[in-house]
């Protein structure tokens, strides 16, 4: 059989328009294409809307990011590598068992979780890996007792395994000498990927652990800080992030400290009876003409106000009328400035106060002093001594 030699540049009509911007559809690239040329500039058209949207050329080279930070040309290839990369990214995200009371009894820093205590994510991801599920760090001891074993993390104080202690009651952080308790989660086997439960050998634990006073790293707490207490525990998980659940930046999964309200009276409450010790200077401004700090009793009626006014002269110290009996026990009282007694009355007294009288007076604004006891008054200085006069004092 006889061959027949094509050259297509004498017997195939030559692609003479080089046109790249047919609007993809049927009709364009496909009904209506009449030659291979059509063909060939179908398909330029589709490379250059794959290219930039049509917006230059179906010929143009990739181009070289620049936006936030220098970039590079990437085709079908390192697009695929870095999409991958991007959604099996590790993120660490905190996820709160609340529910989940733990009751840390006896004298112990530490509690085994037992059933109906166990992380939601029962699979341990066992140190410095890239397994997902929950952070522990293989206990290097004897499985049972406290232990400061970690999973790195950014710093000293903030190590992966690091889980967050709330009380169960009222959802509010736990303190050990003004600091707050937190936990390392520890597992008795080490072996990444195993299953978390409730028996030996694959048992995890909570050992309490407290910031030092030095700031830099976490030691126990002591025991009696934390034992009795009911508990819930926020811990780490490690997710990829495409498989990040579309709530998690809401703020329950994300329970650290700020994720409480950060209120006075939240820490009120959680500091209870227990005293506030001021190492410090501490100083409260009132930054304001007519800016007050007020004491109030459970009707909310003032007790004791602090009034800023030292532009107009009017700062004052107010112990108001709510208050049944003022009570000093002090076993001296020096009023530098004299004082004035019944000043919302029509005649005030004033008692070594320059304001109505001169030093060393008693006196009133305003009309007589009256002095009336119920039994004697008697009158007395330093010169009876010196004269004859034989009774005490002048009745």
């Amino acid at each position: 059989m006889a061959r027949s030699l094509f050259r297509q540049d004498a017997q195939i009509r030559p692609s003479d328009v080089y046109d790249d911007n047919f609007v993809p559809s049927e009709a364009n690239m496909e009904t209506n294409v009449l030659n291979i040329e059509d063909d060939l500039n179908s398909l330029r058209s589709l490379v250059s809307n794959l290219l930039d949207g049509q917006v230059g050329n179906w010929y143009d080279d990739l181009n070289i990011p620049v936006a936030l930070d220098p970039g590079s040309r990437r085709g079908v290839n390192n697009l695929n590598t870095d999409l991958h990369a991007v959604e099996r990214k590790r993120i660490l995200r905190r996820v709160a068992e609340y529910g989940k009371d733990v009751s840390v009894g006896g004298s112990d820093n530490f509690v085994i979780l037992g059933t109906g205590e166990l992380p939601t994510n029962t699979t341990a991801a066992v140190g410095t890996v890239t397994t997902e599920g929950t952070v522990v760090a293989f206990h290097t001891g004897t499985f049972g007792q406290h232990a400061l074993d970690e999973v790195s993390g950014p710093n000293a104080v903030q190590p992966d395994n690091l889980v967050r202690i709330v009380d169960a009651s009222t959802l509010e952080p736990i303190e050990s000498d003004n600091r707050e308790i937190m936990g390392l989660l520890q597992i008795e086997t080490n072996t990444d990927g195993l299953t978390i439960t409730d028996t030996t050998p694959n048992q995890v634990q909570i050992s309490f652990v407290r910031i030092n006073s030095t700031g830099d790293d976490l030691e126990a707490v002591p025991a009696v800080d934390i034992q009795g207490t009911d508990i819930n525990y926020i811990y780490i998980e490690r997710q990829a992030f495409e498989n990040i659940p579309e709530h998690a930046f809401l703020g329950t999964d994300y329970g650290d400290a700020g994720a409480t309200a950060a209120t006075r009276q939240a820490a009120y409450d959680n500091q209870g009876t227990t005293p506030v010790d001021l190492t410090t200077d501490a100083t409260l401004d009132l930054e304001g003409a007519g800016l007050s700090w007020r004491v109030r009793d459970d009707l909310e009626a003032d007790l004791f106000r602090i009034t800023e006014g030292s532009a107009g002269g009017t700062t004052a110290v107010l112990i108001t009328g709510d208050v049944d009996n003022f009570l000093n026990s002090s076993v001296f009282n020096s009023f530098s400035a004299g004082a004035m007694l019944g000043a919302s009355d029509t005649r005030p007294i004033t008692v070594g106060s320059t304001t109505g009288g001169a030093d060393g007076e008693i006196r009133t604004t305003a009309g007589d002093l009256m002095i009336r006891p119920t039994a004697e008054l008697l009158l007395d200085d330093a010169n009876q001594t010196g004269s004859t006069w034989a009774q005490d004092g002048i009745k």
